[in-house]
């Protein structure tokens, strides 16, 4: 809750907290209490509360301060349970709703929070903590968004103790700790632990070792840390308590920033920032890249609420004044640790801003000389707990931070974090069977849907690459022609790594097809037969003649789309298509009968019927007029007839009327239709003139022989 006056980000001590406070045994607990709690004792103070409530459960003076007690320690568990207490008080104030409901917003219980928030808004209506805290509870869905972006890792260091604020320096982390194995011996009453140690440990990420004292000779008897050093290592700029009051009323010793060089091998005797000052604090420094920017928290001043981040400029003689970074960062509440990276993001914590509860991490980026609003960083880097203290590596993807959230050790602890800012799939196209880089195939990016969304062509040694987005479903299609496709799926949801890794390997395909030409009638193979590939433009890729036994072969393309055409003097030319798309490897089976080229001899057309006593051309007929049209198109120097035949029933008039409109019909819908020219085509009805059975007038046949008589045919005329 107050972090900044316990725990980790602890501000302030007492004048006396090295001192046993002494209270006369014959004092009450109530009267003992009190003085501890006016001492800012809070840790002992609880245990003198609870005595009297123990046996006066409904005194209020011992409720009230055993609440504040609690939210001063950062017991927010305790602290829900007595200000539940304090809000039914006779004597409770608006301010003690807004106590009780930040301590429910730190325990997750955001509806009750939420509510607790209302009613206190009703008579502190200008009161942006409140105002915040409810938008922050309806979006609580929205941090929890890129969660996948983001990972964190406990870490060995931590104590059951207070550990926070680490920094890098030279092979590995210095950071601030309460743990007793320190080399100071006095205990802070204000939380009952050891005052704050520097401690460092070598490694990186979350593999560093167990932690040693930092500059042993170095200490204070009071707390040191947070620090921060120059980009060299040979600079530090540390926070410190200063080691008397401003004046006998104020018992409270406030935080300075003292600055140190190593010289030699020893960090010299610390000098103080010009700014210092013991009527109020200036502590959690941070240096940007350059050396010429110190960022810092303080309540100087010009200060917007209880602690605001500034900065200040060093110039030739020492430093400007300091430059406060305004309400688009600051707030009424309390802005602290402060850390800016080589491109100018400002990370810092503040529990004045839309937040999930406590100190939340913010980011505030900066472009053409102006300042972002702060961005909530979201789940896991902030909890309903307190969240602070991140810093970053140079490429801004991994670091640290400190939280006291459920599941750690104890207290504030460590935590390594990785922040992953893009994301991509990335991988190479082989051969199968030679492990060979495919050059050139295309890999396809689809989205859930199968919509693509990019394509790119495999480079030189077989790799490709796309940028993906967060918490999405892909697939990734590879293919090149000659090869098999290959799909496969990404997904980005929940991922812990910047980069997915998805290789294909494409099996080449042997595509071919092949056989015979051969007479239609005598099934005899034909030699000196033309045979050419055309691909589905018409365009000519290959061709062959026939040996005597009539065979021809050619090498096909995946997924691709042929026609194969046979022709030989004297013969109808003849063509099929040829389609691999969406078929294994393999050899296509596609034999050419040619029809010999006779002169007004009658071909006939199987299955072209017409509705009774009709002559439109059904759908049924129209696929094979549309051979016939294949045909005029594989012999562009015929000329045709094409003649309707009926059986004998019905009078002939009837009948040769209804053929002829057919054989026009079919005729036309060849030229219309088929793209013919009509001068190539003419259509004639010959009724029940040419009848090819005994079916002639009166004499009784089965349907099936009638239907012999009904028929089309078509024969060629020249040439």
């Amino acid at each position: 809750m107050k972090r900044i006056f316990s725990g980790a980000a602890l501000l302030v001590i007492l004048l006396n907290l090295f001192t046993v406070i002494a209270v006369a045994q014959s004092n009450s607990p109530l009267v003992k209490a009190e003085k501890l709690y006016k001492l800012f004792a809070f840790h002992e103070a609880i245990e003198e509360y609870e005595k009297v409530l123990a046996t006066d459960p409904t005194n209020a003076v011992a409720i009230r301060n055993i609440a504040d007690c609690y939210r001063q320690t950062n017991n927010s568990e305790k602290a829900e349970v007595y200000y539940a207490k304090v809000v039914k008080l006779a004597d409770a104030k608006p301010i003690d709703k807004l106590m009780y409901a930040q301590s429910l917003m730190y325990n997750a219980k955001y509806d009750a929070a939420k509510k607790i928030f209302a009613e206190y808004s009703t008579v502190a209506s200008t009161d942006e903590r409140a105002k915040n805290a409810m938008e922050a509870i309806n979006k609580m869905d929205s941090f929890f968004q890129d969660s996948s972006r983001t990972r964190i890792s406990k870490i060995l260091v931590n104590s059951d103790k207070a550990d926070f604020s680490p920094v890098f320096y030279r092979e590995g982390v210095v950071f601030v700790s309460s743990r007793e194995a320190g080399a100071k011996d006095k205990m802070h009453t204000w939380t009952g632990n050891a005052f704050l140690t520097l401690y460092y440990a070598k490694g990186k990420e979350s593999n560093l070792r167990s932690p040693e004292l930092f500059i042993r000779e170095f200490q204070s008897k009071f707390n040191d840390g947070p620090v921060c050093f120059n980009k060299e290592g040979n600079e530090m700029y540390l926070t410190r308590n200063h080691e008397t009051v401003s004046n006998k009323a104020d018992k409270i010793v406030k935080l300075k920033i003292v600055k140190s060089k190593l010289v030699e091998g020893k960090w010299d005797d610390p000098s103080e920032f010009p700014f210092n000052s013991r009527e109020y604090n200036t502590a959690h420094a941070c240096l940007s890249a350059d050396g010429k920017r110190l960022y810092f928290a303080s309540d100087m001043p010009g200060t917007l609420g209880g602690m605001d981040i500034f900065y200040a400029d060093k110039n030739e003689s020492g430093w400007d004044a300091p430059v406060n970074l305004g309400n688009k960062v600051n707030t009424k509440g309390n802005e602290l640790f402060p850390f800016i990276t080589d491109d100018n993001i400002l990370y810092f914590a503040s529990n004045g801003l839309v937040g999930m509860g406590g100190l939340d991490i913010y980011e505030s980026t900066y472009k053409d000389g102006k300042r972002s609003e702060p961005r909530n960083m979201g789940y896991p880097v902030n909890t309903h707990k307190d969240d602070f203290g991140l810093v970053l590596n140079k490429e801004g993807e991994k670091g640290y931070l400190a939280s006291n959230r459920n599941g750690g050790k104890g207290d504030d602890d460590i935590y390594a974090v990785e922040i992953l800012k893009s994301i991509v799939v990335a991988g190479k196209v082989t051969d199968k069977k030679t492990g060979n880089p495919i050059e050139g195939a295309d890999v396809i990016l689809k989205d859930k849907s199968g919509k693509e969304i990019a394509r790119t062509l495999a480079k030189a040694d077989g790799t490709y690459e796309f940028p993906l987005e967060f918490d999405k479903e892909y697939t990734v299609l590879a293919t090149k022609t000659g090869y098999s496709k290959e799909e496969k799926p990404v997904s980005t949801i929940n991922v812990r790594t910047s980069k997915i890794t998805v290789d294909f390997q494409l099996e080449k395909l042997s595509f071919a097809v092949e056989g015979i030409v051969s007479d239609r009638e005598t099934t005899v193979p034909l030699q000196g037969a033309k045979v050419v590939l055309l691909n589905k433009d018409g365009k000519e890729l290959a061709n062959a003649t026939t040996a005597a036994d009539g065979y021809y072969y050619f090498k096909l393309e995946a997924e691709s789309e042929y026609r194969v055409k046979a022709s030989k003097e004297g013969y109808f030319s003849k063509s099929e298509m040829v389609s691999t798309v969406g078929k294994k490897a393999g050899v296509i089976k596609k034999d050419l009968p040619l029809e010999k080229l006779i002169l007004n001899k009658p071909i006939r057309l199987d299955n072209i019927y017409y509705d009774l006593a009709k002559w439109n051309i059904r759908p049924d007929a129209a696929k094979e007029l549309d051979k016939l049209v294949q045909i005029l198109k594989d012999n562009p120097t015929i000329v045709i007839e094409l003649g309707s035949h009926t059986d004998c029933r019905a009078s002939d008039a009837y009948n040769w009327d209804l053929s002829d409109k057919r054989a026009k019909s079919a005729a036309k819908y060849i030229v219309e239709v088929g793209g013919i020219e009509k001068a190539r085509i003419t259509g004639k009805g010959y009724g029940e003139t040419l009848l090819i059975n005994r079916c002639a007038n009166g004499v009784k046949c089965s349907e099936a022989e009638h239907q012999e008589n009904r028929r089309t045919e078509f024969k060629v005329l020249k040439f």
